[in-house]
């Protein structure tokens, strides 16, 4: 999580890249993430000439993020994303994998920005940790930087 807002898609990439591991804020405790990444919504037109409905793609949706986490309320990157529910702007964001097979590789990443949309807390039951789904409502295309056997 990075407070700076969000590029137009043609500048993301390289700004992504220049934001220094330092400047990024690591969310403690996530349990899970979802599933995110763009679908095209659906257009349909029935012409009066055949019998056929065309299927069109309309605006593409990068989803929204649930990120649950074992509430914490010490954990400053949970602190950071309960201010970023507060205000209206937009995020950044980077997902980095646990895929690396050896220490020779860096993990595959996604980058990607988006508002802060929520921040319910579940209490379950007495066997049960608390947790905090903070849902992320992503507005940019999701850039992804694959693993790198070189660990570049």
């Amino acid at each position: 999580l990075s407070s700076i807002p969000s590029l137009d898609e043609a500048a993301a990439p390289a700004a992504y890249e220049a934001i220094v591991e330092n400047d990024w804020v690591e969310i403690g405790g996530v349990e899970s993430l979802g599933e995110f990444g763009d679908t095209s919504n659906q257009i349909t037109f029935a012409s009066l000439g055949d019998t056929r409905m065309l299927k069109l793609k309309g605006v593409r949706d990068a989803g929204t993020l649930a990120v649950v986490v074992g509430r914490d309320p010490e954990d400053e990157g949970q602190l950071a994303m309960e201010a970023a529910e507060k205000d209206p702007g937009n995020y950044r964001f980077r997902v980095v994998l646990n895929e690396e097979p050896t220490d020779a590789y860096s993990p595959s990443t996604f980058y990607f920005a988006g508002e802060v949309m929520s921040r319910a807390v579940n209490v379950a039951d007495v066997n049960s940790v608390t947790r905090r789904t903070y849902n992320v409502g992503i507005n940019t295309p999701i850039y992804e930087d694959p693993a790198d056997p070189t660990g570049s």
